[in-house]
């Protein structure tokens, strides 16, 4: 069903329905976290759309049901990994976005084209200087909703701190914004021009272009502790906190969940070389990223 609101654009030449999704503002009256809630309200929004409304989550209702439902005081923000398990949780598999960290912009830009939505996080205070947004100050790492409005052909944008689409007059505007994000706050080091953080819904639009499945995937550990849990016939049997000294990474499964009996599931990837192969980790959980390979 389509919201109040929705722009609906029938394309004779696919016979599918462009639709944009309920655009969420964050910062409102029944959301006490709203001001750290941007990825959470972009991941609602592009739940939204992967379903093509049939999932009408709150950007509230996603956040409550990550790993971390009370925002941390020393890293208030989720990662695209923390809301990608929280969506597939939520639509009891429906939707899975396809996170990257680090994807190029050419590629990125094919897919919107072809007509997915995708989170992006930002530096946002690239976006207020070539005038979207402007009119709220706010300009640190920030997430962003990304599709292209097959209506007239242009890429467009949607900030949960502003109440309206935003058309981009130019492409690059949202690669720098994506390239000088700050990936880590105590050195300033910034992800870099050319790569982006985004996840991406399915294809909603294009039939003829198929939304690449990935097959192989790598798991990336921050230097830092981490929980690591052990599946033995397919139920987890115990976790326990492991440490790296140094960034570091191995090949891994795609997540699945599995159950744990007195504790709520957990969707983990086994590792499958170096010192941990055969254990489980949770993609978005402290200092653990999986990235499609």
């Amino acid at each position: 069903m389509a919201f109040a609101g929705d722009l609906l654009y029938n394309d004779d030449m696919t016979g599918m329905t462009y639709r944009e999704p309920r655009l969420q503002q964050q910062i409102n009256q029944f959301d006490p976290y709203g001001g750290k809630n941007c990825t959470a309200y972009c991941a609602a929004m592009a739940a939204d759309a992967d379903s093509r409304g049939k999932y009408a989550y709150t950007g509230a209702q996603v956040r409550r049901s990550t790993n971390e439902p009370y925002p941390d005081p020393d890293s208030p923000g989720l990662t695209l990994g923390q809301v990608d398990t929280a969506l597939y949780k939520m639509s009891g598999g429906d939707v899975n976005l396809d996170v990257h960290y680090g994807i190029s912009d050419d590629t990125t830009m094919a897919r919107l084209r072809a007509g997915q939505w995708a989170i992006v996080q930002v530096q946002r205070s690239v976006l207020r200087k070539y005038g979207y947004g402007e009119e709220k100050p706010f300009g640190a790492g920030h997430a962003i909703i990304a599709g292209y409005r097959q209506t007239d052909k242009v890429p467009i944008i949607g900030d949960p701190l502003i109440s309206y689409w935003m058309p981009l007059e130019k492409w690059s505007h949202l690669f720098e914004a994506a390239g000088q994000l700050v990936i880590r706050p105590r050195t300033g080091e910034r992800l870099g021009y050319g790569r982006v953080y985004a996840a991406f819904t399915r294809d909603v639009y294009s039939v003829s272009v198929p939304t690449p499945v990935p097959s192989h995937y790598n798991a990336f550990f921050e230097a830092g502790s981490f929980w690591l849990y052990t599946v033995v016939n397919g139920v987890i049997t115990k976790r326990e906190a492991r440490r790296f000294e140094q960034d570091t990474s191995a090949p891994c499964t795609a997540a699945t969940f599995f159950p744990w009996p007195g504790n709520t599931q957990r969707r983990l990837a086994r590792i499958l070389k170096g010192v941990l192969a055969g254990s489980y980790v949770e993609p978005g959980s402290t200092n653990v990223v999986v990235r499609a390979a």
